[in-house]
């Protein structure tokens, strides 16, 4: 029974590494032992959010639930706004990959904030690989058929018009989470979405 051990301790041991693009290793995220394999986790779920604008307590809502869903990643597509506003997602137990949005005014703060808490923030449109599954991040909708023919990626996540959105179109789905901020809808939002099962499940904060 030795071996079990050592398989139980290595896929543990490893849970609260952040999974690095195009690795095919990603940690298993207190996952039950069952569901993973010995080279990768057999799920792929993501937490999705976007348009925060500063809004702190949809924020704190936000990574709380995030926190409890055991994903591989969490994913924002820009309008943080200010840099102060980043301070509850450091208590993101999951990675953290992002794009600037169009009122992403304070640049240099948000990309010193990223870089201290070893989080990963593009200029949009950007595209991703998490364990061997590629990821589109825009955060306007422009040119979205173009990414949905020819991206070659299987999710496309963009935010920006504060609606949420679902579609499954060509064998991509496209999501917006909605607004995380609830300023403008009045209803802030968030969603997670698994990879494997091709599902999309929205949450209001």
């Amino acid at each position: 029974m030795w071996w079990l051990v050592r398989i139980v301790t290595w896929c543990y041991g490893r849970r609260d590494e952040s999974p690095r693009i195009s690795e095919s290793y990603k940690p298993c995220y207190a996952q039950p032992i069952w569901l993973c394999s010995l080279s990768r986790c057999i799920f792929m779920r993501l937490g999705l959010i976007s348009d925060t604008h500063d809004r702190i307590p949809m924020i704190e809502k936000a990574v709380e639930i995030f926190n409890g869903e055991s994903l591989a990643a969490v994913l924002h597509c820009g309008d943080f706004v200010s840099p102060f506003s980043m301070i509850p997602f450091q208590r993101l137990q999951s990675p953290f990959y992002a794009v600037f949005g169009n009122n992403d005014g304070e640049r240099s703060g948000l990309t010193q904030f990223f870089k201290v808490n070893g989080w990963t923030l593009n200029e949009r449109p950007w595209t991703l690989e998490l364990d061997g599954r590629r990821v589109a991040m825009l955060h306007e909708p422009a040119n979205m058929d173009t990414y949905i023919l020819n991206g070659g990626a299987e999710l496309i996540v963009f935010g920006h018009t504060h609606e949420k959105h679902f579609q499954k179109s060509n064998g991509v789905m496209v999501i917006n989470p909605g607004e995380g901020c609830g300023w403008v809808k009045g209803t802030a939002s968030m969603a997670i979405v698994d990879l494997e099962k091709k599902e999309n499940r929205f949450i209001n904060l």
